[in-house]
């Protein structure tokens, strides 16, 4: 049977005010921990599926997201690096500093649960040849950055019209795939890099491509989902559908099982999608599920990468 991945990237309150520019009260600054992980935590359990959380570094400093990462690795959930500092011009950093984001958050996340991950995504699926290389050269086994869409100018409008409304203050945005990216492969392969001695090479780091469909490369985010509605999905499960061999990574923000609406944050209590109400999202996200399961066996990333060639 095809397989499918399971992810869930856990940007928290804190990164979205620096992704749109707005002040975030600190007692706002891990709802996404405090409120969304345990509702993804519980409809895991209910499908009995194993997903991987993709972690940033600074989260894992702190006490009660460490705790939490500790009770996901407990019941059989994985880690992955999603950066230091959640910083979405990471494509764009010097050598160095790209080496930084990725070090740092692996001593964090390792520091506070034991785990060493062996996964990575850049914020803003920033891939890089750069990136790439650290990773390597870190000792990583596979990444998913890349997202092979030509739509990332249609998200950088759309981040755009909310960054004019709700933003207050320069926000640090330069997110969503080049339109380069979109004429990579779909299917997971082996980039290439360089050598010690700077001869080009297959590296041995499997990228595994992120958020685009088969064919038509749309968006596959169980946000982009939730906003276009069961119709829209139920055409991206078709493609699928039709391509067996392309792994389909089914790709979740903690945002979208997070209750904002008690919030302080203009833009997370009045904007379209953060103010669907909690059990309509949930809802949309068990069926999003239902159809995954019908269709792929969910395995961990994890484990099937150690069997890709």
């Amino acid at each position: 049977m095809s397989v499918a991945f399971v992810h869930v990237d856990l940007d928290d309150v804190w990164a979205l005010g620096e992704c749109y520019g707005f002040p975030v009260p600190e007692d706002e600054r891990h709802w996404v921990y405090r409120d969304g992980l345990p509702r993804f935590v519980e409809i895991f359990r209910e499908f009995g599926i194993k997903a991987t959380f993709f972690v940033v570094g600074a989260d894992a400093e702190q006490s009660l997201p460490a705790a939490m990462l500790r009770d996901l690795t407990a019941t059989g959930h994985r880690l992955a690096n999603h950066s230091y500092s959640h910083n979405l011009r990471l494509r764009s950093l010097e050598e160095t500093a790209i080496r930084e984001e990725v070090r740092r958050a692996h001593e964090a996340i390792h520091a506070s649960t034991g785990i060493k991950p062996i996964g990575f995504r850049a914020p803003g699926y920033g891939i890089s040849k750069t990136l790439l290389q650290v990773l390597t050269e870190q000792g990583y086994r596979y990444d998913s950055s890349l997202m092979p869409t030509p739509f990332g100018g249609v998200f950088r409008w759309l981040d755009g019209r909310l960054r004019k409304r709700y933003g207050t203050s320069s926000p640090q945005k330069a997110q969503y795939p080049m339109f380069s990216d979109c004429l990579t492969s779909l299917r997971p392969f082996h980039p290439i890099g360089e050598d010690s001695g700077g001869q080009r090479i297959a590296l041995p780091l499997t990228e595994i491509p992120v958020a685009a469909s088969p064919f038509l490369r749309l968006p596959t985010q169980a946000g982009v989902c939730m906003q276009l509605g069961l119709i829209y999905f139920a055409a991206i499960a078709l493609l699928y559908r039709s391509a067996p061999n392309v792994p389909w990574v089914f790709l979740a923000h903690g945002v979208d099982l997070t209750d904002f609406s008690a919030s302080r944050i203009p833009l997370l209590r009045e904007s379209r999608f953060f103010s669907l109400p909690i059990a309509q999202r949930c809802d949309f996200y068990r069926r999003f599920l239902e159809n995954v399961l019908r269709l792929r066996e969910v395995v961990l990333v994890e484990e099937w990468v150690e069997t890709f060639g």
